[in-house]
Order: structure tokens, then C-alpha cells, then sequence
């Protein structure tokens, strides 16, 4: 998350949708002083440099804390945090992403280690695994409650993977003011930024099977619909 006061923005970090890199991209374009803030990502891959900024002021923001940070849970901390203008005026930007594939997404880094909080044994992919296994796995995955304590709170909330997803990311495509799309995100970064470097891809080597998100959906229709319906601003946005 980023809250630029120099350039009057907020970043919503969406979860499973190049947030990571956008975010990383909007701290090059838009160099933070003095009260900014970013989440950042301490330590996360040894070819870029940190770029969270006054992060330690904020306690409550810090180590992941407020990293995928939605619009309500923003709007009702502001008070909590040094900054000089109203929540609402500032520019309010994400990035959506095909739920389907925000979710295929989600079950591979889900899987990629046990400290992960959607992590599963019953669901994880092993050596050996036919693409039909996998499938079968992530489809019981999709039906599996966790504690998805995304946030570090005390009383997180036990919800399937696409509640998590929908709660945070389809909340904030609700209430930004401009939208990228992860499948054109050169060229929207370019578009609206002016932005020209190489956006590094971080996260996007967990997935082992490189098989299209439809084929996961492919022999279950209802959930697909069940699935879809609970991203409407996504979808909206995706149709247009």
C-alpha cells in the first residue's frame, strides 16, 4: 500500500494481482518524501533494494500488518496516521485481475510453504502429481474454510479462499478512481504513468503448472458462477 501525500494517491495492494509490482513500479516513478508512506516489502528478492518508506512509525502497518490494507479499513485508521489531507481527497488506485485467476494464483503460493495461511497438506501439489491430481486437489482447496488472518488480527475471519479475495481486492476496485488491468499492465503503466522501465514480475514463479486458469474451472460451473458473482466491481470492470 502506498499513501503518496507528495503526489496525492493511494496504491491499494490487491492481492494475487501484481500489486507487488506495481507498487514496487510507483515507488521508482513517484520517489516518497517526506510524510509518504509504503508498506513495502522488507527483504523480498535480493535484486531490488527495499522500498517500504516510514513504515516504522506505524506499527500497526509494519511486517505485513497493513500491506493488503482495504478502502473501509484505511478510511476508519486515517485519524491514526500523520497525514495532512482528507481521506477523500486523494486518487485512488488498484488493479484487477480474472477472479479465476487471482484464485489458481493464490493456491500455488498458498502451497509454496506451510507458513502460508491457506496452506493445506490434503490440497498441496506434490512431485508427481498428474495435471488431473493437482485439479482435483485445488478444487477441494476452493471448498476449504481457513483462518484468513490477512490482516494479523486477533479474531480473523474463517471464510473459503474466495471470500478472502473478494473481500479485499473486489472492495478495492470498488473505490479507486483508476483501475489497471494485470493482463495489460505494461502498457496501462505506460498509459497513465508514463511509465517505460521493465515492471519486474515478483511472486510469478510458485506456479509448477502452467496449464490456464479455465482449465481448474472447466467441471465445475456452479462454483465458477458462485465464484464470479462474489467480484462484481471486478467484473464490471473486466466487461468494459
Amino acid at each position: 500500500m502506498i499513501i503518496s501525500q507528495s503526489n496525492k494517491f493511494i496504491f491499494f495492494k490487491p492481492m494475487k494481482c501484481a500489486g507487488t509490482s506495481v507498487e514496487y513500479a510507483l515507488s521508482i516513478k513517484f520517489p516518497f518524501v517526506g510524510k509518504d508512506i509504503c508498506t513495502g516489502h522488507q527483504d523480498y528478492h535480493k535484486d531490488y533494494n527495499e522500498w517500504a518508506y516510514n513504515i516504522a512509525k506505524y506499527p500497526f502497518l509494519n511486517y505485513g500488518l497493513g500491506e493488503h490494507w482495504n478502502p473501509s479499513i484505511l478510511r476508519a485508521s486515517w485519524d491514526l496516521l500523520d497525514v495532512d489531507f482528507g481521506f477523500d481527497e486523494f486518487k485512488k488506485i488498484t488493479v484487477a485481475r480474472d477472479p479465476l485467476e487471482q484464485l489458481v494464483s493464490y493456491y500455488w503460493w498458498s502451497h509454496h510453504s506451510k507458513t502460508q495461511l491457506a496452506f493445506s497438506m490434503d490440497t498441496c501439489p506434490k512431485t508427481g502429481d498428474y495435471p488431473r491430481d493437482v485439479i482435483i486437489k485445488f478444487h477441494k482447496w476452493l471448498d476449504q474454510p481457513y483462518m484468513a488472518s490477512v490482516f494479523k488480527e486477533a479474531r480473523p475471519p474463517i471464510e473459503r479462499p474466495h471470500e478472502t479475495l473478494s473481500r479485499i481486492n473486489d472492495e478495492m476496485v470498488s473505490a479507486s478512481n483508476l483501475v489497471l488491468n494485470q493482463a495489460k499492465l505494461t502498457d496501462d503503466c505506460k498509459k497513465y504513468f508514463d511509465i517505460s522501465f521493465p515492471i519486474p514480475r515478483f511472486k510469478a514463479d510458485k506456479k509448477h503448472m502452467k496449464n490456464p486458469a479455465s482449465e481448474y474451472f472447466r467441471d465445475i460451473p456452479q462454483a465458477t458462477k458462485l465464484i464470479l458473482d462474489s467480484f462484481p466491481y471486478t467484473m464490471n470492470f473486466l466487461s468494459t
